[in-house]
């Protein structure tokens, strides 16, 4: 065997170097072409390229039967296909002139396809190393390439590769480095199954590629078809193709086991060696036998050895038998006939089979399986056997032998054959039921989730929720799969529910339950009560409760209240007619779109509140606004009068005439302080400390009072104006008299003023005695004036609102008086109404109710004394200390208390009166309550706590700009005898003076 092996080393060796000699005589032959013709030189390496591609394919393909590698026999077709491209090429080439009308794009284009293809296929061919080639399939795909690509080329659809006059596209240049990528990735791919290919094909076939990516780096860099890069390509694509000559088609033709058969010349091989180790162990063990004396103790114990092998393989086999038995999820082990040859407990438990009586496989699959699965199953476990797979994985459902559907994944794998060669399978079934269930659930709670989210994120942006909620409820209705929903709202006007949105039943029906009182039927029990009620099992439930729902079909039914700070909004409740109850997961998310619906209604419902506030608040500030332009003008129009009347007294030398001036002065001063006292009466009444002072007075007087004030007006404009007492009527009353008279005043000066013509009636008369012994006292104002419009009457009693705010109004005022009015008629225990149009003059009538007294009522005071004049000696030897800080009322106060004979020291704070109190005697002191350092209240209580010391006791006369009831308590419980309020009514001020010098003894100088 040496020397043949020597023999077939020497005629490689001599092959080789003919092959050396011939390779180097064809180059010289090409390049002495080369320089006589390019043409012609590029034409025979073409053609030289085109036949050995024809060559190896047709090898191939003449022993493709044989072929245990398809490695071959797929290049081999993809060579044909190559060749013809590369033929193409060649009869295109610049020179050749067979297609006319073309450019040197076309050869390009030929060349850049033929390339593709041949590097494409040395990448791919190594799959078939390993696998059996679909020649039909194969020569169907490769034509149909061919096809295509020719096509492309002639048609102009295939990407240019060259232009005239400016070279090689980008696109040809490209993909050449990609050519070269893929052959040097082919020969690596190539190198790594070294062991399936003979070592000097596999060497020959490497470097052929590696030629070729040459060949192609070459051509990236050539700018002209008769350039040297062009020539080097070329050549290096003659090696190539020479390298796969010789690689394939020399020594598949010499030696085609190298090629062609390489496994079976290695199974051969193995077997010659196989076969020759065996004959030198048998000759080996036969001298040894020979050699020993003890041969069949040495037989007896191979005997033992293997009786020991088997019983170790028999105790294997019962193991895995065991195994499968035992098995915690099924099992089973069949053949190719479907024949069941062993199966687990598991699987016999879920199939309801019984050991020994399993029928076969595919009876299983039928019984129990669906069949588009079973049928899948079956091509598979076709291929299994077939080996044309070795395993698969498969998911399925299952009925088993209790009737529940369960879901499998199914593996089997291909284990061998049996003793008496049938090939078998063993296949497992994980159950994965409780899985798919959970990640099902998980998926409804994902949806759950995004329903709540959207629910949530639509409702808050919504502006109107209540219309939201039928196309809210319409998508949770579906998600629960429920038939019906129904969405009551309360009505706080009418009470009860009222219906908002519903779906699932009739409009008939619809409109006989838009209104549900509480307490009737499921939802009427749920708002009355503010709790969830879920009835189930409805039509056999004897609940009256369920009796509406049960007549819609509903067969189970949940109502929620829509519940916000405990109060009850409304309710939302789903029914359904397929089932008799809900999940827990279902009611809750019930609950949780309720709780939503609810904070959403609630959010815009104060959203609405304080949208209302904020337009009330912004009226409110109009109103004020117009009120503070009026009462600037109501101000400033009786002080221009006391201003102007005082600066033309200044003026005249005439004292007739200047008195009459300051008595207009006057008289507008008087008109101011009545603006300024209707404003702290407006103040008391917003600051909740208004208060009545009820005393016993004689009402007949109290009206001719108020007859008295307007009746200088009456006369001014040639009115008439009648005064109506019932007859009867009691005179002696007890109640607020300067109250009354105050309503009265307004609403007979209102009349009197907005009367031009004609006259004001006032009537006064008796209605209904009350248990408390009261008696109410109906009062009415009727004019012959301008009348009040209907839709202005609304603002008549709201303060700071008139009739006529504009600023071209023709009557003056500052809109509070029948504000003022009316608070006071209603603490009286009375109401105040209006009648009449625009044009037909106006009644005001208001009630009162008034206690009855015995006897005597209160007499009305005695109008104030004049003050006296300059030479009254009413002050004779009296000593005064005035405390205020304001110069102007210290003057008028020093002039005229010195007019009525007063001796008068001054104190600019509560300080300096203390001290003086101290240095000086002083029959009394004038005490303004605002001074700076010490105010009057401090300074009053200064001198109290002395004065507990000395045993005397001096009068104290308060000063305030503050005319409200807690003004005065303030003052008297700071230790003053009594004050009197700014501006100053000088009769006021002497008589309380008077009385309080009156009243102090002697003790008091």
């Amino acid at each position: 065997m040496s020397e043949a092996s020597s023999c077939n080393e020497a005629q490689r060796a001599e092959t080789r170097v003919l092959s050396l000699v011939l390779f180097a005589l064809a180059i010289l032959i090409l390049y002495a072409c080369s320089r006589f013709s390019y043409l012609l030189f590029h034409t025979m390496v073409e053609i030289f390229c085109v036949l050995v591609t024809l060559g190896v394919f047709l090898l191939a393909w003449n022993s493709r039967r044989f072929l245990d590698n398809h490695y071959f026999l797929f290049l081999a077709m993809s060579f044909a296909v190559s060749g013809i491209l590369e033929l193409l090429h060649t009869f295109a080439y610049k020179g050749i002139g067979i297609f006319a009308g073309y450019d040197a794009n076309l050869p390009t284009q030929l060349w850049i396809s033929f390339r593709y293809v041949v590097s494409l296929s040395f990448l791919a061919a190594p799959l078939f190393i390993n696998r059996k080639l679909n020649v039909a399939a194969a020569l169907t795909y490769f034509g149909g390439t061919a096809a295509l690509l020719i096509l492309g080329i002639f048609s102009g659809h295939f990407p240019d590769c060259f232009v005239e006059g400016k070279g090689l596209t980008p696109f040809k240049i490209y993909s050449e480095y990609i050519i070269i990528f893929i052959l040097l990735a082919s020969a690596a791919l190539l190198w790594a199954n070294r062991e399936r290919f003979d070592r000097r094909v596999l060497r020959t076939l490497v470097a052929s590629v590696i030629s070729a990516a040459g060949a192609d780096v070459a051509f990236t860099q050539y700018l002209s078809v008769y350039g040297q890069a062009n020539l080097l390509g070329h050549l290096f694509l003659f090696l190539s193709a020479f390298l796969i000559y010789r690689a394939i088609v020399s020594t598949g033709l010499k030696e085609p086991a190298a090629v062609l058969f390489r496994s079976l010349e290695q199974s051969e091989q193995a077997l010659r060696q196989s076969e020759a180790r065996l004959q030198l162990a048998l000759e080996q063990r036969t001298r040894e036998l020979i050699e020993k004396e003890a041969l069949n103790e040495e037989l007896q114990r191979e005997t033992a050895m293997r009786r020991q092998i088997e019983a170790e393989l028999r105790g294997r086999e019962e193991q895995f038998r065991r195994a499968i038995e035992e098995a915690p999820i099924p099992v089973v082990m069949l053949t190719q006939d479907g024949e069941v040859l062993q199966a687990s407990r598991s699987w016999l438990e879920v199939t309801g089979f019984v050991a020994g009586k399993i029928p076969t496989f595919d009876k299983w699959l039928e019984a129990q399986v669906a069949r588009q699965a079973a049928e899948t199953i079956t091509a598979r476990m076709r291929e299994l056997f077939h080996q044309e797979r070795n395993s698969f994985t498969t998911d399925f459902r299952i009925t088993g032998s209790d009737g529940c559907p369960r879901h499998w994944t199914f593996s089997t794998s291909f284990l061998g054959r049996l003793q008496d060669s049938r090939p078998f399978a063993v296949g497992m079934g994980v159950d994965i039921t409780e899985r798919e269930e959970g990640e099902a659930a998980l998926k409804r709670s994902n949806q759950r989730l995004d329903l709540l989210a959207d629910t949530a994120s639509r409702l808050l942006q919504s502006k109107d929720p209540r219309q939201l909620a039928d196309t809210l409820c319409r998508e949770v209705m579906t998600f629960l799969d429920c038939d019906v929903f129904f969405n009551f709202l309360m009505d706080e006007e009418e009470g009860g529910l009222k219906l908002n949105a519903c779906a699932g039943i009739g409009e008939e029906q619809a409109a006989a339950i838009e209104r549900l009182p509480l307490g009737v039927a499921i939802c009427g029990c749920a708002a009355r009560d503010g709790c969830r009620i879920v009835a189930e099992n409805i039509p056999d439930s004897q609940d009256a409760r369920a009796d509406l729902v049960r007549s819609l079909g509903i067969q189970a039914y949940a109502c929620h209240p829509l519940m916000s700070q405990g109060q009850v909004l409304g309710t939302l409740s789903f029914g359904t007619r397929s089932r008799n109850s809900f999940s827990e997961d279902e009611l809750s998310l019930m609950k949780a779109v309720a709780d939503q619906v609810a904070i959403a209604m609630e959010r815009n419902r104060m959203e609405e509140t304080l949208r209302q506030a904020k337009q009330a608040a912004e009226a409110a500030s109009n109103t004020k606004s117009r009120f503070v332009a009026n009462m600037s003008h109501e101000l400033r129009t009786p002080m221009t009068g006391v201003l102007g009347m005082l600066d033309l007294a200044l003026l005249t030398p005439d004292a007739a005439e200047r008195a009459d001036y300051i008595q207009t002065a006057q008289r507008s001063s008087r008109s101011l302080l009545r603006i300024l006292n209707d404003i702290l009466d407006l103040a008391k009444v917003e600051a909740g400390k208004f208060s009545l002072d009820n005393r016993p007075f004689g009402l007949r007087a109290c009206l001719a009072q108020a007859v008295d004030i307007v009746m200088p007006e009456v006369k001014r404009k040639g009115l008439h104006l009648t005064l109506q007492v019932a007859e009867g009527l009691p005179d002696h009353v007890q109640g607020d008299q300067v109250r009354l008279r105050q309503v009265l005043t307004n609403l007979v000066g209102n009349a009197v003023k907005f009367t031009e013509r004609g006259g004001v009636t006032i009537s006064v008369g008796a209605g209904e005695e009350g248990a408390d012994g009261s008696l109410e006292f109906r009062f009415s104002v009727r004019d012959t004036g301008i009348g009040i419009p209907q839709d202005k009457r609304h603002l008549l009693f709201n303060s700071f609102s008139q009739v006529d705010d504009s600023n071209t109004r023709s009557y003056g005022g500052t809109g509070l008086g029948l504000a003022i009015s009316k608070e006071i008629v209603e603490r009286m225990g009375g109401s105040i109404a209006i009648e009449g149009e625009a044009g037909a003059g106006s009644c005001f009538s208001f009630t009162v109710r008034l206690g009855l007294v015995q006897g005597e009522a209160e007499l009305p005071s005695a109008p104030p004394r004049p003050p006296a004049q300059p030479g009254s000696p009413a002050g004779a030897g009296r000593h005064l200390l005035v405390a205020e800080d304001d110069p102007t009322i210290r003057q008028v106060l020093g002039n005229m208390l010195g007019r009525l004979g007063y001796q008068v020291e001054f104190a600019e704070d509560g300080a300096q009166a203390v001290a003086k109190w101290r240095q000086s005697d002083f029959d009394m002191i004038i005490m303004d309550v605002q001074m700076p350092l010490l105010d009057g209240f401090e300074a009053t209580r200064s001198i109290r706590e002395q004065e507990v010391h000395q045993g005397r006791r001096l009068p104290i006369l308060a000063m305030t700009a503050h005319a409200m009831k807690q003004d005065e308590e303030r003052c008297i419980a700071a230790g003053m005898d009594d004050y009197i309020s700014k501006p100053i009514d000088f009769r006021e001020c002497l008589e309380k003076i008077g009385a309080l010098l009156g009243s102090a003894g002697p003790g008091c100088r």
